[in-house]
């Protein structure tokens, strides 16, 4: 049994790696931010947080942190706790927000695997091509490894620091616990609201990316 006990933590905790969807991704994005990135790349603050059953007694969630450094903004915080049932870990880093063409610029010398851009007055909380490659880096550590997106929940928290009112508006979102098949809210200044997507099965965002729309 003691054999048996020796490899089953750490091949528990590849199976439950594979295909590992983040718990939650939040974001803050400020009005003014999302004016300027109409014309130039700004980088918004943006948390991951994972929940891992079982033991990491081989080091794997190290190796795969170290792996994912390159992919991440300059100065992004690791931080590991134990749970209930095994082992959180939680990402504090950056992701660029822009138009198409700006981000396809700023990707080409930034190795990001997230980004917000910007169609108009439409906001896409979006995967960039190096998912698939870092996908591909985590597989080389174990087969099991797999990383998805969308998170189980996105949270955008959207706070206004524009002179004027702006329109916000989102589609299939729940605000304060409350479900809206389509939400809107006049933001003045100084307001602020978090807008939660579903991203688990069963969810329109499963499928679909995050998305929102700030009408000046």
């Amino acid at each position: 049994m003691r054999h048996v006990s020796r490899w089953f933590g750490p091949i528990l905790v590849a199976f439950l790696l594979a295909g590992c969807q983040p718990d939650q991704l939040t974001l803050e994005v400020y009005t003014s931010d999302v004016e300027l990135a109409k014309t130039e790349v700004i980088e918004v603050t943006a948390t991951v947080s994972f929940s891992l059953l079982g033991d990491d007694k081989d080091g794997l969630l190290d190796r795969v942190s170290d792996l994912a450094i390159p992919y991440l903004s300059p100065g992004s915080e690791f931080s590991r706790s134990k749970g209930t049932l095994g082992e959180n870990l939680v990402i504090k880093t950056k992701i660029p927000m822009g138009s198409k063409d700006q981000l396809t610029s700023y990707l080409a010398t930034n190795m990001r695997l997230l980004a917000i851009e910007l169609e108009d007055e439409t906001a896409y909380v979006r995967t960039t091509e190096r998912l698939p490659e870092f996908d591909n880096a985590i597989g080389q550590v174990n087969l099991m490894l797999g990383l998805d997106f969308p998170a189980k929940t996105t949270q955008v928290s959207v706070v206004s620091d524009s002179r004027e009112a702006k329109e916000l508006l989102a589609v299939a979102v729940f605000v304060d616990k409350k479900p809206h098949l389509i939400f809107e809210k006049t933001l003045a200044r100084r307001d602020s609201v978090d807008l939660v997507f579903k991203g688990g099965d069963g969810s329109v965002y499963s499928e679909v990316e995050p998305q929102w729309m700030l009408l000046p």
